[in-house]
């Protein structure tokens, strides 16, 4: 369940880096009853423009793609993962967690090195639709990441982050069983 400390660790990420927002280091404890803690702290960079001009550092391949289910959430709903092959040790988790009636409420793309000690870049796009925020990252080991900011409704479609509206559309066809 290799994704699951991703995607908990790519929420990590995201409130750290939100203005004001903080990541303790003691272990968080995963879904799975898998400890996850914060070993490393990465210097974030705002480039100017915003999620218009963000650059994935990892582009994403629509190619393939095999769908599990994570199980329920605590909001009675489910997260669905879709695993792409992994090549050249670049490997892609697009995670969505629906709610009851099946509306997203989190989408996750991590694109890269998704080894927990990375050697390789790793681009993160994370939606949250309560809060109607998006945010794309760029990291890399040793170096200043890059992350940017902007308005749900602005990502949905943006071609820079992967078109992440046709990801969720193709989550929910491939993996939601009716």
């Amino acid at each position: 369940m290799r994704h699951k400390a991703w995607l908990v660790s790519g929420y990590l990420l995201a409130a750290a880096c939100r203005p004001g927002g903080r990541v303790e280091s003691k272990p968080y404890p995963a879904p799975s009853s898998t400890n996850v803690s914060v070993e490393q702290v990465t210097t974030i960079s705002r480039p100017a423009g915003g999620l218009n001009s963000f650059v994935p550092a990892v582009p994403g391949s629509g190619d393939g793609g095999e769908c599990e289910v994570s199980g329920r959430t605590e909001r009675r709903g489910a997260l669905y993962v879709l695993s792409f092959p992994e090549s050249d040790g670049v490997g892609r988790n697009v995670s969505v967690e629906f709610d009851s009636v099946w509306q997203p409420i989190h989408y996750s793309d991590l694109r890269g090195d998704l080894r927990r000690v990375k050697t390789g870049p790793q681009t993160s796009v994370l939606l949250d639709f309560r809060d109607g925020t998006a945010q794309a990252l760029n990291e890399w080991p040793g170096r200043i990441g890059e992350m940017a900011e902007g308005e749900l409704s602005a990502a949905l479609e943006a071609r820079n982050l992967g078109y992440p509206q046709r990801m969720i559309d193709l989550v929910r066809n491939r993996c939601v069983k009716p």
